[in-house]
């Protein structure tokens, strides 16, 4: 197994109060896919993707920071590994931080 770190990914609730999410994600190599397969970064990217997705749908940023856990199982559930190179095995929400909040930007 490998441990992948994604950079902070930047997303926002439906509040309008931004998160900025990192995530580790453990994977193994899926051999069958190993040639031809996408690769780290495509599975770092579909992660991205996930994360804003969750917090997106999320109504109230409170709501992530109570239960961070929930991102994980729903990116797991997307079954984001398909068609690359590795298997995802887990994802643990490293650090979530508060970050701007847009509504109030606007």
């Amino acid at each position: 197994p490998k441990v992948i770190e994604t950079t902070a990914v930047s997303a926002v609730a439906q509040d309008g109060i931004e998160l900025l999410v990192k995530a580790r994600v453990t994977v193994r190599t899926n051999i069958d896919r190993l040639i031809g397969g996408a690769g780290e970064e495509t599975v770092l990217a579909r992660i991205g993707e996930g994360i804003v997705t969750t917090v997106g749908s999320s109504v109230s940023h409170k709501t992530v920071l109570e239960n961070p856990d929930g991102i994980s199982k729903v990116v797991l559930d997307k079954g984001l590994d398909s068609g690359t190179a590795y298997e995802i095995i887990s994802i643990d929400i490293a650090d979530i931080d508060i970050g701007r909040n847009i509504r109030s930007l606007l």
